[in-house]
């Protein structure tokens, strides 16, 4: 599928050569710059979910910080925190 996010699942070897099943989700490994398949539910403390590209400007994320969930925004070329909702 061309489009906004989906262009680097495009690439083989960013994206690992397996098929979901239930309970399984893409998760992109920053640090890696790759995608990897992770069990639902087992986003770690410092995992993300992105909502578009990451490497581009305008993406969103919600990820974990400590016990905060965090809201950012990807903007000229870094990661702003917009908003967190705190226990």
């Amino acid at each position: 599928m061309l489009g906004n996010w989906f262009w680097i699942l495009q690439a083989p070897a960013d994206v690992e050569k397996t098929k979901p099943t239930d309970g399984q989700l893409l998760q992109y490994d920053a640090t890696a710059k790759q995608w990897k398949l992770v069990t639902a539910g087992t986003l770690g403390a410092t995992g993300f979910l992105y909502f578009g590209n990451p490497l581009t400007n305008g993406t969103w994320r919600i990820g974990r910080s400590g016990n905060n969930l965090n809201f950012e925004r990807r903007e000229a070329g870094v990661w702003v925190k917009k908003s967190a909702a705190t226990p």
